[in-house]
């Protein structure tokens, strides 16, 4: 894999945790279907090792920093069955259950008056 795809496969990781990272680990919780991730996960894991390794040659230590970010969330991404098995076994229960929609409805209202207040309305 070369450098240039390593930066685009990080960029689209990024943008990818950034905009449905956390709606997925509400429902998900800590296992999440692998096949969610814009490309697969060992692809992802090779670019950023093969982006550490070039950031951290050339002395870039917040790049590097930034890259050991991203490395923890990628490990919540699992097997697809037993991620899926896991959010079935939650749904049943109640309390939980009401805990995510409650959670979905606060950030959707949330995500709203972020809106309203870029466009200052």
């Amino acid at each position: 894999m070369n450098l240039k795809l390593t930066k685009a496969i990080m960029h689209d990781f990024g943008k990818f945790l950034e905009l449905s990272h956390g709606s997925l680990m509400m429902f998900f919780v800590t296992e999440i279907p692998e096949s969610f991730l814009p490309y697969p996960k060992e692809k992802i894991e090779e670019a950023l090792t093969i982006a550490l390794r070039h950031f951290y040659s050339k002395g870039e230590e917040e790049t590097v920093r930034n890259i050991e970010f991203l490395l923890p969330a990628l490990q919540l991404y699992v097997d697809d069955e037993k991620a899926i098995k896991l959010a079935f076994q939650r749904m049943e229960n109640k309390e939980w259950k009401a805990k995510l929609l409650e959670a979905r409805r606060e950030r959707q209202k949330q995500l709203f008056e972020e809106l309203e207040k870029k466009f200052n309305l």
